[in-house]
């Protein structure tokens, strides 16, 4: 309250001071004196934006207003000095401290309790007087809660320049002691049940927190033995200051049982939870009748129209006086109900055929299968009306359903409807927009001159000229009789609509003065790179979501709000809000995965170093295989070789300030492969650059070496090194990047390594070749819950090496390593990784020395339906091989398969099962598997 009391009344000597001079000003110089200077560095940086231009005084307040009330100021005062022509904004502060630390609170004496994990204070926010009073407030309760109503709470403070550590000292004092425990109840079980488990708290401290958990949990086991409306009245009386005597009534102690005879449809332990939680929910006691009522509802709702039930009633009591309510029901279910015939009467517009399909297209589960469902014809009666509604008859009316019965216990529904008058919009005035602007609003909005009127679209149309105005600069444009009698006039019994649609679109709204708050460690100049504004440009909600997602998107920040200052002028600032998250992160995630076996990963990040978002990243993966099927024959009893791989990259966005991205790395991994294992050491750098949101391009430089031992086969036995540069170009038309639905991805790379980019070349081995892959996905919509989507994958390499060894044999081969392999994100669904990967002649891929030409191919067909937000279930048809010399198209092996996706916010986590379409014998004779189980996470 101080703070607004001193910057208005600044405000005031300024307007004194200023009041006759022209309205708009500039500010040449900001001059800032903190109370603190080590807290000041960062806050002297942002005032120092103050020096601007201003159109008036008002828009001076407001800017300074913003930048007071969000940067954690405790004292503010200023002053506006004009001399030698040099108009000097003088201000003095006082800033807040910002919380480094809240430590565990510290315990004075001989009790302590547990606190809670969570207070009003947080670090990195800044120390606020009535966080630290809340605090304080809290951890008095929790301890008067805990039997310590003396309990004192006192805050200690350490300082460190601009920043705080925050630790509670907490004197419990002595404690209020229970000294007697009394239960009243009728029933001698529940008397000795409640004193053994209150029993505990006799000469402890009165917590009454645990007290009211230990009922509430007596409560819940009783009802589980029956005691459905029983219930717990606690009272206590003091006695002094540090004692306390409990007397806790148990009310209701009336326990309930059902026997059921005969078929109840429903599974008996079914029927008595469904009886047991309606008499729980009902808090009152059942009788014959009520009873009867409930389960008559009950079995309508599943379709039996002539349930009969005969119930009796018995009561008695026990030996420990307990009261026991029995009901035996007996069930006659007789037929459920089948509608045989459905009617609609009074239709004209709509057709028995279309009334049919809208019917059973929202039909509940009974419904849909013709077994009566009362509920489901009330609905009907409202999804009836809003079709009719979206079609112009405003006026429809529908009777409540006619149900006739014949005696075979089959129904006839008739549904009447009184259709009215259609209405037509006779008229569409929308003032305020030029001629041209009116004519393109015309055509998006679907309540047009000539057409039906549809209330329902219509709303549509509203937002949709909003987002018009928005996205045509118009930002603060409204509707201003959107709320009004006049916007929509029916006339002539209903059938004619005229529409006036009122907008005030005030002037269009250029970006001014850009205002950026909340951040501590980010610099400004990487924020104002992602904005898809400047100033100077037009503001649209495109550019200001656009802006948001991005700021987003670059993962540090937890929020980001982005609003333009001022409303009604053709400039505005704009400010820009942010809530920096933390800059580093630990993981650790286990997990077990069908190909690699049992896993361990971890990844430790850090970002935002020098406030520009580098990033330094290390990962660690550690597996070990528990199937080795997948290996060569003679590899599958070796030991079971534990593998790693651990990587730290660098990346660095707008490298040099150009407009490309930057990334480094070096790996080291060990990996088991199908005929070797092998050592893998990398490093690498990467360029990238997103041109467009459809268009990116990236280029990579690798140098790999790789030491492959424990080989079946002498040619994969060895050492080898590989320079390479890929180049790559992807385009991307899909709506989303995670679980499209529509859209299509193109990808395409080239890898060239040869002895130029340090790639091996001596006379056992000369690496000189070029790899081209097409990656290309499309994403059909079917319908509302369906989309087709499909994956095909080319590639093609071929040796260039054409060097000889000592013995005149060629010394120019591609390494087993790069050569294709259909594994991963390219399985052929239903084959294990050796069933695919066998070549024409029978041999394993590995097995074959690549002199030539190698090609792979991978089709992938996937009909999906969407189960809900998070999941989808899919069929698939899959084709793909691995050729080397020639390439038979007539020879790729197929796969038709379910598969179940679990959406996640990276991806998809992908359990396919796939059968082959065509078995053949394995290397050994052996007839291969009929099919196989993957799981996947984040492919296609």
């Amino acid at each position: 309250m101080r703070l607004l009391i001193v910057f208005f009344t600044s405000i005031l000597l300024y307007n004194l001071a200023y009041a006759k001079e022209d309205a708009r000003f500039n500010i040449d110089k900001v001059d800032l004196k903190c109370a603190s200077e080590t807290a000041c560095a960062d806050i002297r940086k942002m005032f120092s934006s103050l020096a601007r231009d201003y159109t008036d005084t008002e828009h001076f307040h407001s800017v300074l207003k913003l930048y007071v009330s969000n940067s954690g100021i405790k004292k503010f005062n200023y002053l506006v000095v004009k001399k030698n022509k040099e108009v000097t904004l003088k201000i003095v502060l006082e800033q807040k401290y910002r919380i480094n630390d809240v430590l565990l609170p510290k315990f004075i004496g001989k009790y302590e309790i547990e606190t809670p994990s969570v207070i009003p204070l947080r670090i990195n926010e800044f120390l606020d007087n009535q966080n630290v009073l809340d605090s304080i407030k809290l951890y008095k309760e929790i301890a008067k809660d805990k039997g310590f109503p003396h309990a004192t709470v006192a805050r200690a403070f350490t300082y460190h320049g601009g920043t705080v550590d925050i630790r509670f000292n907490i004197d419990l004092g002595e404690p209020v002691k229970v000294v007697d425990i009394i239960v009243n109840s009728q029933s001698r079980y529940l008397k000795r049940l409640a004193l053994r488990k209150l029993q505990y708290h006799l000469k402890k401290p009165f917590d009454v927190q645990q007290l009211k958990t230990e009922i509430e949990e007596m409560r819940l086991l009783n009802q589980q033995y029956g005691y459905y409306l029983i219930d717990f009245d606690l009272k206590y009386q003091t006695i002094g200051s540090s004692r306390v005597k409990l007397f806790l009534d148990v009310k209701n102690a009336t326990r309930y049982a059902f026997y059921i005879a005969r078929d109840s449809f429903l599974e008996q332990d079914v029927l008595k939870t469904f009886l047991a939680e309606e008499l729980i929910a009902s808090k009152r006691e059942y009788t014959v009748d009520n009873l009867s009522f409930l389960l008559k509802e009950k079995y309508l709702g599943l379709g039996f129209t002539e349930a009969e039930f005969k119930i009796t009633e018995n009561l008695h009591t026990d030996k420990n006086q307990d009261k026991i309510k029995t009901f035996f029901i007996d069930i006659k279910l007789n037929k459920r109900g089948k509608v045989k015939r459905m009617l609609f009467k009074g239709n004209n517009y709509l057709s028995q055929e279309r009334l049919h399909r809208l019917f059973y297209k929202n039909a509940s589960e009974q419904a849909a299968v013709d077994v009566f469902d009362a509920k489901y014809y009330n609905d009907f009666i409202e999804i009836i009306r809003e079709e009719y509604i979206r079609h112009g008859f405003v006026s429809v009316f529908i009777d409540k359903p006619g149900i006739r019965k014949n005696k075979n216990n089959e129904y006839t529904l008739t549904f009447k409807i009184r259709e009215g008058i259609r209405a037509f919009v006779d008229s569409l005035k929308i003032s305020g927009l030029s001629d041209e602007q009116v004519q393109n609003l015309k055509e998006k909005i679907s309540n047009n001159v000539g057409k039906y009127f549809n209330p329902i679209a219509f709303k549509e149309d509203l937002t949709l000229i909003k987002n018009y105005l928005k996205q045509e600069g118009y930002y603060f444009g409204q509707i201003v009789n959107q709320n009004k009698k006049d916007l929509v006039r029916y006339e002539a019994d209903n059938s004619i609509v005229n529409i006036f649609i009122e907008i005030e679109s005030g002037p269009k709204v250029y970006a001014d003065d850009i205002i950026i708050i909340g951040n501590q460690k980010t610099k400004k100049k990487l924020i104002k790179r992602e904005l898809a504004f400047h100033t100077g440009s037009l503001l649209t909600s495109h550019s200001i979501e656009s802006s948001q997602t991005n700021l987003l998107s670059l993962g540090l920040f937890s929020s980001v709000q982005i609003k333009p200052v001022t409303q009604n002028k053709d400039k505005t600032d704009v400010l820009i809000f942010v809530r920096e998250k933390d800059f580093g992160s630990v993981e650790l995630a286990p997990g077990v995965r069908s190909d690699i076996g049992f896993k361990i990963s971890g990844e430790v990040n850090y970002n935002n170093i020098d406030g520009m978002n580098k990033r330094i990243t290390l990962k660690s993966t550690i597996n070990r295989r528990f199937d080795l099927s997948n290996f060569d024959s003679e590899r599958r009893h070796s030991e079971k070789l534990l593998e790693y791989d651990m990587a730290v990259s660098y990346t660095e966005d707008y490298i040099f300030d150009w407009s490309w991205n930057f990334s480094t790395y070096l790996q080291q991994a060990r990996r088991r492969l199908y005929s070797y294992d092998v050592d893998i050491r990398r490093v690498g750098f990467t360029f990238s650059r997103q041109f467009y949101s459809w268009l990116s391009f990236l280029t990579r430089y690798q140098l790999e070496n790789f030491s492959q031992f424990n080989a079946t086969e002498e040619i994969n036995q060895g050492h080898f090194q590989i320079g390479s540069v890929t180049p790559s170009v992807n385009l991307d038309f899909r709506n989303r990047r995670v679980n499209p639905t529509s859209g299509t991805q193109f990808n395409f790379s080239v890898e060239f390594a040869n002895p130029s980019f340090l790639s091996q070349a001596n006379d056992e081995l000369t690496i000189n070749y070029y790899k081209a892959v097409s990656r290309n996905k499309f994403y059909i919509p079917l319908s509302e819950k369906m989309t087709f989507a499909i994956s095909a994958a080319f590639g093609y390499q071929e040796n260039k090496a054409t060097t000889k060894d000592a013995a005149g044999n060629s010394a120019g081969y591609i390494p087993n390593l790069k050569v294709f392999r259909l594994s991963g994100a390219d399985i052929v669904r239903g084959y294990l990784d050796k069933e695919i990967n066998t070549l024409v002649t029978g041999q394993d891929i590995s097995d074959v020395e690549v002199n030539s030409r190698a090609y792979m191919t991978n089709l992938k067909f996937e009909p999906r339906y969407y189960l809900s937000d998070s999941s989808i279930l899919a069929l698939f048809y899959d084709a793909g091989r691995v050729f080397v010399g020639n390439y038979e198209s007539d020879q790729l092996r197929s796969s038709v398969g379910v598969s179940f996706k679990f959406i996640t916010p990276v991806g998809t986590i992908d359990i396919d099962y796939g059968i082959k379409t065509l078995r053949k014998l394995d290397s050994s004779g052996k007839l291969e598997s009929p099919g196989a189980l993957h799981v996947q996470i984040g492919f296609f």
